[in-house]
């Protein structure tokens, strides 16, 4: 029995615009695989991801996160809300990355889907 692709078994990687349930990130992290550059690149990767956001069940998930992180001394920006679709919190980590914890109270609809196809073509537009 021959094992099949990926994709001949219905997997595919969606774009980072696509809903999807989770991301995954390979962090370089082991001297071995980056022999004498390990530093220039775990820089580079820092560079890149400039802002990482990650998403919570509830708003009151968030706010036990927003208080946790206070306890620690962490300063906490927020909560910002986002159009009444989305509240997050933001802070940053030891590498200047700022790291956002956001929730989504109410789901994308038509009219969202044509809001942002607008904001995009406006932009292209400008280009």
């Amino acid at each position: 029995m021959t094992n099949p692709t990926p994709a001949a078994a219905g997997y595919r990687w969606p774009a980072e615009w696509e809903p999807h349930a989770a991301t995954w990130i390979a962090w370089p992290h082991r001297r071995a695989d980056w022999p004498g550059k390990l530093d220039a690149v775990t820089w580079t990767y820092t560079e890149i991801v400039r802002h990482l956001a990650l998403s919570v069940d509830s708003k009151e998930t968030l706010a036990a996160w927003q208080e946790r992180l206070a306890h620690h001394g962490v300063h906490v920006t927020g909560p910002v809300n986002h159009d009444d679709t989305w509240l997050s919190i933001y802070f940053g980590d030891p590498n200047g990355v700022t790291l956002e914890l956001t929730h989504q109270s109410r789901a994308l609809d038509d009219e969202d889907a044509r809001r942002a196809a607008s904001v995009v073509a406006d932009w292209a537009a400008k280009q």
